[in-house]
């Protein structure tokens, strides 16, 4: 099954229509608001054709759409005849699989085929997507053809067991990933104020990032965790809390509800003695 049609060009349906192309994948595109009769993505053009169109042709549907157009697209599928197609996923990691059940009358097997990587940019995207996970919720007559896909694309497969609960693994995944993107904000913020160029931030601090997440890579979180909170060092947290309480308040709420955390977790492993662990949390209250 080579012929895939995808739904929407957002940075999810961009990345996968080049780089299924690239593993002689024949894509096809549909666009809500289509401009010309196709697309360039880098140096590979797509077809651009109507939903009928591709319904007729393609064996695979993907649906890339934002989650609040996943309806409407599957509302429009429902009255079309869909002899010709295998399966259609959607790509969305929070929208449950049942809302492609409409088309489950017609003999079509359903799922979700989420990419568990961050998408900002296309050429980064083509770099992190090979060795990210892809986590699938669907029926099980599509996964021989979910596991070959994903070894083409140098992915790691996750099947989702029946009982996830896919808003908590959504939430999971933006705390990790775009609250990540939060946190090198506010820590530029500080050294910026500290005297550090917009650029000098940026490098140091991915830098000390990388080494961080380098760290989670091969240690479970409660022994990659250094810093001066699961030393006990009340009196460096003290220092962090006045200097930000006197030049930059606002992200006072944040460092006290992730110091919190930050504390209770070392305690739970025994690096944080219950007395430093009682001092810290009563400064973040």
């Amino acid at each position: 099954m080579k012929h895939v049609g995808i739904i929407g060009m957002g940075r999810a349906g961009t990345v996968l229509a080049y780089m299924l192309a690239q593993h002689d994948y024949h894509v096809q595109i549909v666009l809500r608001r289509p401009q010309s009769t196709a697309v360039t993505i880098k140096d590979q053009e797509f077809a651009v054709k109507t939903l009928a169109q591709v319904v007729e042709e393609a064996e695979i549907l993907m649906i890339a759409t934002p989650d609040k157009v996943i309806g409407d697209i599957v509302q429009a599928l429902s009255v079309m005849d869909l002899t010709r197609l295998r399966a259609v996923f959607h790509l969305s990691g929070a929208v449950s699989t049942d809302i492609l059940d409409p088309l489950r009358t017609q003999k079509v097997a359903v799922g979700s085929l989420h990419p568990l990587q961050s998408m900002a940019d296309l050429e980064q995207s083509l770099i992190h997507l090979p060795g990210s996970t892809l986590t699938y919720d669907g029926d099980p007559a599509m996964l021989a053809w979910i596991e070959d896909l994903t070894a083409r694309l140098n992915c790691r497969l996750v099947v989702a067991p029946p009982e996830m609960n896919k808003a908590l693994y959504h939430a999971g995944a933006s705390m990790a990933s775009n609250f990540l993107v939060t946190l090198a904000a506010m820590g530029s913020e500080c050294l910026r104020q500290a005297g550090f160029s917009e650029e000098e931030a940026r490098k140091a601090l991915t830098a000390l990032m990388r080494g961080t997440l380098g760290n989670l890579e091969n240690l479970p979180p409660e022994r990659a965790l250094t810093g001066p909170i699961v030393r006990g060092d009340a009196e460096t947290v003290r220092m962090h809390l006045d200097v930000l309480n006197t030049y930059i308040p606002n992200l006072l709420p944040a460092y006290g509800a992730l110091g919190a955390l930050t504390g209770a977790m070392a305690r739970q492993t025994g690096s944080l003695p219950a007395p430093q662990h009682e001092l810290l949390q009563g400064f973040f209250k």
